[in-house]
């Protein structure tokens, strides 16, 4: 949010007030961004990114059609893409034993353990 200054000093007043506002700005802020960015990872490299449950339900809250608007309107791939990837970060179990399959599997990328590759 570097862009917008003023948002911080709108943000902190209503933080100090107490009122919870911000927090939902923010939060939807956060699930558009990673839905942006889970949906932009998968089409230009065909990385899936395991998102942290919460932050999935958030964006599933945005709904994946109210993501997907470009200029010209909504993006009927876009959408599907992006629930496909949402249904499939449903079925990968985040427990030790699969995170531990996952840093078994990519010695060369040990940096990136929270990577796995997907096919759709």
């Amino acid at each position: 949010m570097a862009e917008l200054p003023w948002v911080h000093a709108y943000a902190a007043d209503d933080l100090h007030a107490g009122r919870r506002t911000p927090w939902a700005i923010f939060r939807s802020e956060w699930a558009l961004k990673a839905a942006v960015v889970l949906l932009e990872t998968f089409w230009n490299r065909r990385v899936f990114w395991r998102i942290p449950p919460r932050l999935l339900h958030w964006i599933r809250f945005l709904v994946p059609a109210n993501v997907c608007v470009g200029s010209e309107g909504p993006d009927a791939d876009a959408t599907a893409i992006l629930g496909a990837l949402l249904e499939l970060a449903d079925q990968l179990l985040d427990t030790e034993a699969f995170r531990q399959r996952l840093r078994a599997r990519s010695t060369d990328r040990r940096d990136r353990e929270g990577w796995v590759w997907a096919a759709l």
